[in-house]
């Protein structure tokens, strides 16, 4: 039997050691060099491979695509709002101030300049590059009217974003483009919360903080610090303020400025509980920094892509028309593939952070770091399991999620409505924002329950309830019947077999393992000796899928008076904790499949010691158990919109395919054993289908 092995290419290689090198080098910065060399050889094949077209080419694409109105993402043009339910985690978006004119900017960049200048002259770089990215409902707006703010928020709270995390510019007592947040204070009807980020970073003519060609510097002193927050108090007093725990959140973009941070989140902290009598919650941006939050006296960290995400590079060949181009091309999905595939844990709070895109070609031109491919599938995926991270490791006050941004339009990072793109990037987050807290169970049918057994049906198709009825008659069981349907009116089909049975409507999510998790708590309130998961298997990606499910019901429901002789030996023997079909207790080593990062995710969920491979698991999620040995699930409850984004036709990979592998773990970490169901019966038997696995016909 062989194990998975992962081969590695020379790409995979350097992309490892890229990613790996960006966060040794935010701790050691001597390591940059090697980084840059690194990238250099990454990105070199896009210079290599590059076919240089024509402007004449490049324009006729521009004409043929980009201005085609039928490009653009299948949502653009329908208006599709989720049911708004509450939730209790929250959402917040960065805002950007820079959408009207003041006199600063005029000075250093020309009358009138606004944020929409740099966001209107952007041309494509090279063939699908999708460039200028220009807003559709709320046009060019100007931020120096509070009505754009009014806009803003309606189509936010209408969306599911909880509050704007807004971008704040203070030098040493002077602000800028504080306006917008002005207008805020001043108008009460304003009901729509916000909190601020101080974007403590030097005004540079590069857009991106370094010291050269500085507009406005900083000047960080101990008698700043506190002119500062004298002066952010009235905002943060607000009672729209967004809070946590009742503590305005304070956020600060690059807390390794600060000559001594600690220093300055403590004059902070004494300023506002000594004149104000309020705690403040302190964040960092984990930016241009990875600095642990705790090391500093922050409350926490906030993630912050793409800066400090391990990016993908889109290695494909470029078709452009400029031979200087020295843009940096990422590919989105795969970076979005690659996050979902880790682990997120840190031993200090850090909300997670996502993006929608990004693309900032209207500030760097030629010298941009462009995502392609970015679309708001994978957005709406990326943000739903960035929820979900929050939701499983912290409570309901701290379930924090950012979303960079709301309005970054010169960096390819926006959710409000655009022209190509319509509201899809706004429904995209309320997907994965709204669906958590749906029923995951209604009772259809309460039916009896009068015996110390019972068996739990997923009837997805009610067609093969025929075939279960049967062998429940012939098994000569006594069982109570309890059945979940994705559809109410699979209710007829399922009383026509057994008037008495409890029936429970499901949201058709998780396969068969998030409906019983459902229902696994009332379940087990009935102190049954035995029950029997059972689900209607069809298996359709599978050749043998009819055969395969036959052998496992016979194998779980013999006739001739054997069931009831292997539950005696079962239930009598206080060791056991689930029985197996034969053959089907294969070890986790040899079957991780595309599911490692669940498992481990829920190993943490659960509270589960170190999972190594070791462990068996049933294969097919169809036992006998003992409903004590999945207590554990009611402390740390898998609810059924974590199963949102598994595919109906996902054969590995999901959620439930994980679930599946840990059930066991839970029993045998609990110290029950996995018993077979022919080592009871004395007539252990092998299923001979070549389609399932060799270890099932290995002696």
């Amino acid at each position: 039997m062989l194990k998975n092995k992962v081969k590695m290419t020379v790409k995979d290689i350097f992309v490892r050691a890229y990613n790996k090198g960006i966060f040794a080098c935010k701790k050691y910065p001597f390591l940059m060099p090697f980084c840059r060399l690194v990238r250099k050889i990454l990105f070199y094949r896009h210079q290599k491979q590059a076919q240089l077209i024509s402007e004449a080419e490049m324009i006729a694409w521009n004409r043929e695509v980009l201005m085609n109105p039928a490009y653009c993402h299948k949502s653009a043009k329908e208006s599709r709002v989720m049911y708004k339910r509450p939730h209790t985690h929250q959402v917040l978006a960065f805002y950007l101030p820079q959408f009207h004119a003041f006199s600063e900017n005029d000075r250093w960049w020309g009358k009138g300049f606004t944020e929409w200048t740099n966001v209107t002259k952007c041309t494509p770089q090279f063939v699908g590059h999708e460039q200028p990215n220009l807003p559709a409902d709320l046009g060019f707006y100007d931020l120096s009217h509070s009505k754009v703010m009014y806009q803003q928020a309606e189509l936010a709270k209408q969306y599911g974003i909880d509050a704007f995390c807004v971008y704040y510019y203070w030098f040493a007592g002077k602000t800028l483009m504080e306006t917008p947040l002005q207008n805020w204070l001043a108008e009460p009807e304003l009901d729509f919360p916000l909190c601020l980020c101080w974007a403590n970073e030097n005004w540079t003519r590069r857009w991106d903080g370094q010291d050269q060609e500085i507009l406005i510097a900083q000047e960080h002193s101990d008698e700043d610090d506190l002119a500062f927050i004298k002066h952010v108090a009235q905002y943060l007093l607000d009672p729209r303020y967004f809070t946590v725990d009742g503590k305005p959140i304070l956020v600060v973009y690059y807390p390794s400025l600060l000559p001594d941070v600690k220093a300055t989140g403590q004059r902070w902290r004494d300023y506002m509980q000594a004149h104000h009598q309020t705690e403040l919650h302190l964040m960092c941006v984990q930016s241009r920094d990875m600095v642990d939050p705790k090391t500093i006296g922050f409350d926490g960290a906030i993630e912050f892509p793409p800066v400090g995400t391990q990016t993908q590079p889109h290695l494909a060949p470029l078709n452009i028309p400029f031979p200087g181009y020295d843009g940096y091309v990422r590919d989105y999905p795969q970076t979005v593939s690659h996050i979902l595939n880790e682990t997120p844990k840190t031993h200090y709070y850090r909300a997670r952070g996502v993006m929608p895109g990004w693309d900032n070609s209207p500030r760097r031109q030629h010298n941009a770091s462009v995502f392609v491919n970015s679309n708001p599938d994978d957005f709406s995926k990326w943000l739903h399991d960035a929820i979900l991270t929050m939701r499983w490791q912290y409570p309901e006050r701290e379930q924090l999620t950012f979303i960079n941004a709301w309005n970054e339009w010169a960096e390819g990072a926006f959710l409000e409505p655009s022209r190509r793109l319509g509201h899809a990037n706004l429904y995209a987050a309320s997907q994965a924002i709204h669906h958590w807290d749906q029923p995951c169970k209604t009772l259809l049918s309460e039916g009896v329950q009068k015996h110390d057994k019972a068996i739990i049906i997923h009837a997805y198709y009610s067609d093969v309830l025929e075939q279960i009825a049967m062998l429940v008659e012939q098994s000569e069981l006594e069982l109570d019947v309890w059945v979940t349907v994705s559809k109410p009116d699979d209710v007829e089909e399922v009383q026509k077999y057994w008037p008495d049975a409890r029936v429970y409507q499901v949201p058709n999510l998780g396969r068969d393992v998030a409906p019983f998790l459902a229902v696994y708590p009332e379940l087990k309130s009935h102190a049954y000796q035995a029950v029997l998961k059972f689900h209607t298997k069809k298996s359709l990606h599978r050749e043998d899928g009819n055969e395969w499910r036959d052998y496992l019901y016979n194998q779980l429901l013999p006739d001739e008076g054997k069931a009831q002789q292997a539950l005696t030996e079962f239930i009598g023997n206080s060791n056991y904790g689930m029985l197996a079909p034969d053959g089907h207790t294969p070890a986790l080593k040899y079957f991780w499949g595309s599911n490692q990062n669940w498992i481990k995710r829920l190993e943490l969920r659960l509270d589960l010691s170190a999972i190594n491979g070791d462990e068996v698991f049933v294969a097919g999620t169809m036992f006998w158990f003992k409903p004590e040995v999945f207590a554990s699930l009611e402390s740390f409850p898998v609810q059924c919109g974590d199963f949102f984004y598994d595919q109906s036709n996902q054969t590995d990979g999901s959620l439930a395919h994980a679930l599946e592998r840990v059930f066991g773990v839970i029993v045998t970490q609990q110290g029950y054993e996995i018993e077979q169901m022919g080592n009871l019966l004395g007539e252990s038997k092998r299923y001979s289908a070549t389609k399932w696995s060799s270890f099932l016909i290995d002696d």
